[in-house]
């Protein structure tokens, strides 16, 4: 009797193991300093030796003046980004403008974040928010 009911423990302790495991999302994609990665909306960075992960958590807004179109100002894009550093979680929103095809950059506790959001808008079509990738790098600022 009792080494059915260590059997019972034995596969009760392995399927809740499994169970909280699903439940905890996939784990970010890990890379290191200086190498770029592709985010889409919801996935995750983990900055190799550094304490530091990235995650692309929405598109803010989208104003770039579509390619295609004449406009009066170039307009930008923005998306949200939740970091943890060493523990502690930020939130920074990062923007670039539009009509360039050059990485923006921004700073952030010692490191350098260049980015590129894509797609490009063109005239006449929509993108949907599931579509938008976060290109982005991470550098260690030089003293």
């Amino acid at each position: 009797m009792s080494s059915i009911i260590s059997r019972l423990a034995c596969i009760f302790v392995v399927v809740l193991v499994f169970l909280v495991s699903a439940c905890s999302g996939p784990s970010p994609t890990t890379v290191p300093l200086g190498q770029q990665v592709s985010l889409a909306p919801g996935q995750s960075v983990s900055i190799g030796s550094e304490s530091l992960d990235i995650k692309f958590v929405e598109l803010v807004n989208d104003s770039r003046c579509a390619s295609g179109v004449t406009c009066i100002w170039q307009g930008e894009v923005s998306c949200r980004l939740d970091i943890t550093y060493l523990d502690t979680s930020y939130t920074k929103i990062i923007t670039q403008p539009g009509l360039t095809s050059q990485p923006s950059s921004t700073e952030f506790n010692g490191y350098i974040l260049r980015f590129n959001i894509q797609p490009y808008p063109t005239a006449g079509t929509t993108i949907k928010t599931s579509d938008y990738r976060l290109q982005i790098t991470v550098e260690k600022k030089s003293s």
